[in-house]
C-alpha cells in the first residue's frame, strides 16, 4: 500500500495511471479463488493480479485467466 500511495501521490505512472488495491477473500477454497478471479477480470477490469497463495488455489485461477 506504501508504493501504491507514493506512485499515486506524484499523479501516478507518467502523470495518468493510479493504482488501486482490490482483495476478495477465497478462504483458502479454489472455487472461492475462481469466481474471485473472474470478477477481478470482467466486473473490475484489472490490470494485473497478484497476491496469489498456495497452489490448490492458484490451479483455479488457471481456467479463468487462460480464456
Amino acid at each position: 500500500m506504501a508504493a501504491f500511495k507514493e506512485v499515486n501521490d506524484i499523479g501516478g505512472v507518467k502523470g495518468n495511471y493510479t493504482f488501486d488495491l482490490i482483495a476478495y477473500d477465497d478462504q483458502y477454497e479454489p472455487v472461492n479463488t475462481t469466481t474471485n478471479t473472474n470478477r477481478l477480470i470482467t466486473n473490475d477490469n484489472v490490470f494485473a493480479l497478484m497476491g496469489y497463495v498456495g497452489t490448490p488455489t492458484s490451479l483455479g485461477t488457471l481456467f479463468v485467466i487462460e480464456w
